[in-house]
């Protein structure tokens, strides 16, 4: 009995000896993008409580903010979000993923290639090197949620 114990101490003791930049990066990008759209979903209807209540997911969040935006429903912000939700998912439910890098390469490309204003030195760097800049966009993306 006390074999499986140990292995599960050295495991818990593993994946808590470091802090994982990337996954608290994600997870805070992920809680403000979602607090956005729960904004903007209270916003425009008459009574936002039946919306809370019913527990929606990230996604179907996503799905009827983007169906109430007037002329932002083409933006590419809302596949970046979506891709975050994705990561997101993927670092939430798996330790070890074998789809997290490529995850986190697809948001990125896709960050890259919608920021006006990204750094170009990290562009080139090491995916947990540019973990902190991944999600400058957050506030531009909830912002535009907020008045899309």
């Amino acid at each position: 009995m006390a074999e499986p114990l140990d292995a599960m101490k050295r495991k818990i003791e593993e994946h808590f000896a470091q802090l994982d930049e990337t996954v608290l990066v994600v997870l805070k990008g992920h809680l403000l993008i979602e607090e956005a759209l729960d904004t903007v979903i209270s916003e425009f209807v008459f009574h936002p409580e039946f919306i809370q209540a019913a527990n929606l997911r990230f996604a179907q969040k996503l799905s009827i903010a983007r169906a109430m935006s007037l002329d932002e429903h083409d933006n590419e912000m809302w596949g970046l979000a979506s891709g975050i939700n994705s990561l997101r998912n993927e670092l939430a439910h798996s330790l070890r993923s074998s789809k997290r890098a490529a995850r986190i390469q697809a948001v990125l490309d896709l960050y890259f290639r919608l920021a006006d204003n990204a750094p170009t030195d990290v562009r080139n760097q090491p995916i947990s090197l540019s973990s902190q800049c991944r999600f400058t966009k957050c506030s531009r993306i909830s912002a535009r949620l907020e008045v899309a």
